[in-house]
């Protein structure tokens, strides 16, 4: 099945969330930068866009899964 730039937004912004244990703190900056790489995959950025995103640096956890998803 081909998702959306919107789907695949909205994948990445779940499976943020739940990167960290239950119960863990997740911190509105990492929020924050999780919702800007959405904003790009909705805007339609490439791959290699996105991931030199200062966001995508600062996580780890969303550079692996754009890599296998975009």
């Amino acid at each position: 099945m081909i998702q959306t730039r919107y789907e695949l937004a909205c994948e990445l912004t779940r499976q943020m969330l739940t990167v960290s244990p239950s119960g863990a703190f997740f911190d509105h900056l990492q929020y924050r930068d999780c919702c800007r790489i959405a904003e790009a995959i909705e805007r339609g950025e490439s791959l290699c866009d996105i991931l030199s995103m200062a966001e995508a640096k600062r996580l780890p956890d969303a550079s692996s899964w754009l890599k296998k998803k975009l």
